[in-house]
């Protein structure tokens, strides 16, 4: 196996954070590579790679700044905790799946010919790879909107890529809900709704679940923590599978910043 590590700086910004008068916001690019060896030229050159990216907060007030930095390690690395364990599971599962695949192929090589065994090498030895990162997208009302964002081809978690939106606090380092942002989470999630069905340009008259919306009881969006603030607006992002199965339309609300300004807490 080999790993490779590659700081990156992307991009820093200088903002009022904590507190403090600046503050430095650095992302760090991970990339780690794990490679089969000793195998021959057919299952040599299969591979698998971990991307990550990341920001790392520093702070004139070290205890925020770690408190963030935890944040962002339980969001990037999950239950694993960090970068090295993320990256040794995911090259398990595909020692295991390309093991899996070796004994798959020479049992059909043995059984058919030349020509299937370029399709199965085809099929099941596209090296896989792992991207994530978490981006730093606004700086406003004293929270920083970040973007998660995660991409695979793991052939063992089929999927499309994942992205979510968290908000975190400037000031403490922790994470916000969407109540402790909204004054009123009530209008809040009518005028989502409003906006949302406005879009679909749904038949006047006809019951919404004939249409293939499936809101809940009260027939409002639910309050979501899955989204962003900027000076623009609030995006807000739902899972469509479930509230539009049929049509899965955009899975972004957006409300502009003369809708969603008075809702603020102060």
């Amino acid at each position: 196996m080999k790993k490779h590590f590659a700081p990156v700086v992307l991009f820093s910004l200088v903002a009022a954070l904590w507190g403090c008068t600046s503050q430095e916001l650095s992302y760090r690019m991970e990339d780690f590579s794990a490679n089969n060896s000793g195998g021959d030229t057919l299952w040599g050159e299969a591979g698998a790679r971990v991307s990550l990216r990341y920001p790392v907060f520093s702070s004139v007030s070290p205890t925020e700044a770690d408190r963030a930095n935890r944040v962002v390690d339980s969001l990037v690395f999950g239950a694993q905790g960090n970068a090295d364990s993320l990256c040794a599971q995911f090259f398990r599962r595909w020692e295991r799946f390309r093991h899996a695949a070796q004994e798959a192929l020479a049992s059909e090589v043995r059984q058919s010919t030349a020509d299937l065994e370029q399709e199965a090498e085809s099929d099941y030895l596209s090296p896989w790879y792992y991207a994530a990162s978490l981006e730093v997208e606004a700086d406003y009302r004293g929270c920083l909107s970040l973007a998660y964002t995660v991409s695979t081809n793991a052939l063992d978690t089929p999927g499309s890529p994942l992205r979510k939106y968290y908000l975190l606090d400037s000031r403490k380092g922790t994470l916000l809900s969407a109540a402790e942002v909204f004054s009123d989470t009530l209008a809040l999630r009518e005028m989502l709704t409003d906006t949302f069905l406005e879009k679909l340009g749904l038949t006047p008259g006809m019951p919404l679940q004939e249409q293939g919306i499936l809101l809940p009881a009260d027939g409002r969006l639910p309050l979501t923590d899955d989204f962003r603030i900027s000076s623009q607006g609030a995006t807000f992002r739902y899972d469509m599978s479930t509230l539009a199965p049929t049509i899965l339309p955009e899975s972004e609300v957006f409300l502009p910043a003369e809708v969603i300004e008075p809702l603020y807490k102060k």
